[in-house]
């Protein structure tokens, strides 16, 4: 089996593993806290819409502080006293490794899939949700009213779910994990990139979520339309009765999971000391002065890093948002419009690193002489 296809295969398998859990959590909690009267809905989406600014490999590094080889929480230990160097080379690379992407790719996509779902609940028929409380209670309206008329935010939900797994490859690089887009990228820091790979890897990605894209644009609510439902929306919440509390304490401990656990490993991991005790024996503890010498490192040692990342985020945002302006105005007629949105759909599907490849395959040359110059001197 080729380096490529076994990409391939861990991509399908960890999409299909992400979809699992993602979308139902994701529906759930999105349920639970846009039509149901659970404490704290209010902080609970201040908690839930925090995650969505929060970088992917940032999130990926709270989880690794706790959970990683290297974690505080010594899972290399606990791994070692279960049964030796058997376990503990399967979590590095293998199924356990794969396991881990997986399911942070699918914490990561949970509170996205949440906002996607409650944009469906929000744009559905009022009158009918009535109708369906009244004649069977808040369970028959969620399982024969609401469920059935989310099929296409759902489908929406599987898409942003596939979308970080077919073009980003940081978590994959983390606990190196062949996939699309890091097979892209290995193969381009090895020099071996054939164009090949790179037919093969644009249609690999770009299939699924063109047809999936295709199918939400066409059969989806105008976004005008969502957005207005959204800002009028004052539906009745449904009064869950005995089953709050227990449906309470389940969403603020997802919410606990989600949000707050990686924070926690952060901030344990940067104050996380060894010492050695009187026989020799090496252990470790937490420390303020541990964790304000972390911080006042970060702050001091990567200003050069920090610097640079508002720069690049200041100028490509502004780059993007004067294209975006610009094709908007050109997009005023219906067949335009529909001609740049599936151009669109197209690149976001195109991996990160063969974006990346592709973009110096046209500066990192001599003639023309001012391509050479933007390459070498911007």
């Amino acid at each position: 089996m080729t380096e490529f296809t076994t990409a391939i295969l861990n991509t399908l398998a960890i999409s299909f593993a992400c979809i699992a859990v993602a979308v139902p959590v994701g529906a759930a909690l999105s349920i639970l806290l846009v039509r149901t009267n659970v404490w704290g809905r209010q902080l609970a989406w201040v908690a839930v819409g925090s995650q969505l600014a929060v970088p992917l490999y940032v999130f990926a590094g709270g989880w690794s502080a706790g959970f990683g080889m290297q974690g505080w929480t010594g899972v290399q230990d606990w791994l070692v006293r279960l049964g030796g160097p058997v376990e503990l080379s399967a979590l590095q690379s293998g199924a356990g490794a794969m396991l881990a992407v997986a399911v942070i790719h699918a914490l990561a996509s949970i509170p996205w899939v949440c906002l996607i779902i409650s944009l469906g609940l929000v744009w559905m028929n009022r009158s009918q949700e009535e109708s369906a409380l009244l004649e069977g209670g808040w369970w028959y309206l969620l399982t024969r009213s609401a469920l059935p008329k989310l099929k296409i935010w759902l489908l929406a939900s599987c898409l942003w779910c596939l979308l970080p797994i077919m073009t980003e490859m940081v978590i994959a690089n983390l606990y190196q994990v062949p996939t699309v887009a890091e097979q892209v990228y290995l193969d381009a820091s090895r020099g071996s990139v054939s164009p090949i790979t790179y037919l093969a890897a644009v249609t690999i990605c770009m299939l699924p979520l063109t047809i999936c894209g295709i199918v939400v644009l066409r059969t989806g609510p105008p976004w005008r339309e969502v957005a207005a439902g959204a800002r009028y929306h004052r539906a009745r919440p449904i009064d869950l009765g005995r089953s709050r509390l227990p449906l309470s304490l389940a969403v603020w401990a997802t919410i606990s999971i989600l949000v707050a656990l990686p924070i926690f490993n952060l901030v344990t991991k940067a104050g996380w000391v060894p010492y050695v005790d009187a026989a020799g024996a090496t252990h470790y503890g937490w420390s303020v002065s541990r964790l304000g010498t972390t911080v006042y490192e970060s702050l001091s040692l990567f200003h050069a890093e920090f610097y640079w990342t508002c720069l690049l985020a200041i100028t490509s945002s502004a780059t993007a948002l004067s294209i975006a302006f610009l094709l908007w105005n050109i997009s005023r007629r219906p067949g335009i419009r529909t001609l740049i949105s599936m151009l669109m759909l197209m690149l976001v599907a195109v991996p990160g690193p063969l974006a990346g490849m592709l973009i110096i395959y046209v500066f990192n040359r001599s003639s023309p002489a001012w391509l050479g110059m933007l390459y070498d001197s911007t």
